[in-house]
C-alpha cells in the first residue's frame, strides 16, 4: 500500500491541500501590474483627455493614430469611426451655422422691433406732452371765457337792476293816485 502523507501535507477528506502564496510572493507581480499600467501611459498612441483643447477634441485626425501603430483590423475599424464621426461633426456645424444664421436674423428682428419700440415711445411722449400744452392752452382760454362771461354777466345784471328802478320809478311817476301798478321780474 502506497505510503500515506503525514503532518501538514496530508490530504483532508481526499481532497489536497493548496498553500497560499505569501505577500511577499505576490509584490512582483503586483509591481509588474503598476509597471505595465506606468507603460500605458508613456505610450504614445494614448492621450491624456484633459489635455487636449476644444478644437482638438473635435479633429478626428488628432484621435485617430497612424497606420503603423497599430494592428490593421483596428485601424480600419477606427477609420470607419472616423468616417462617421466626421460625418457627424459634418452635421452638427452645419446645424451650428444654421442654428448661428437663424440667431442673426433673429437679433436683426429684435433690433428693428426695438427701434420700432423706441419710435413709438418717442410718439407717445410727443403726444403726451402736445396734449398736455393743448389741453392747458384749452383751460386757459375756458378760464378766460369764463372770466369774460362773468363780467358780461354781472355788468348786465347791474344794467337789469338799473332798469327795474327806472321803471319803477316811472311806474310811480305816470301812476294816478288811487291806482296800483304791479311789476314782475
Amino acid at each position: 500500500s502506497p505510503s500515506r502523507p503525514r503532518g501538514r501535507d496530508r490530504a483532508v477528506g481526499g481532497a489536497s491541500r493548496v498553500s497560499k502564496p505569501s505577500s511577499s510572493s505576490l509584490s512582483p507581480a503586483r509591481s509588474n501590474t503598476t509597471a505595465h499600467t506606468k507603460s500605458n501611459y508613456s505610450d504614445p498612441i494614448s492621450m491624456e483627455v484633459s489635455n487636449l483643447t476644444e478644437e482638438e477634441l473635435f479633429d478626428v485626425d488628432l484621435i485617430v493614430p497612424p497606420n503603423e501603430r497599430v494592428h490593421p483590423a483596428i485601424y480600419s475599424l477606427l477609420v470607419s469611426e472616423k468616417e462617421r464621426l466626421d460625418k457627424r461633426v459634418g452635421l452638427q456645424r452645419i446645424l451650428m451655422a444654421e442654428k448661428g444664421a437663424a440667431m442673426e436674423m433673429t437679433k436683426v428682428k429684435l433690433d428693428h422691433v426695438h427701434g420700432d419700440y423706441e419710435d413709438a415711445v418717442k410718439t407717445q411722449r410727443r403726444a403726451a406732452f402736445i396734449a398736455r400744452e393743448t389741453e392747458e392752452e384749452h383751460k386757459a382760454a375756458l378760464v378766460e371765457r369764463v372770466a369774460e362771461n362773468r363780467d358780461l354777466l354781472q355788468s348786465l345784471k347791474g344794467e337789469h337792476c338799473e332798469l327795474k328802478r327806472n321803471l319803477r320809478k316811472a311806474a310811480e311817476a305816470s301812476k294816478p293816485q288811487g291806482s296800483t301798478i304791479v311789476v314782475t321780474k
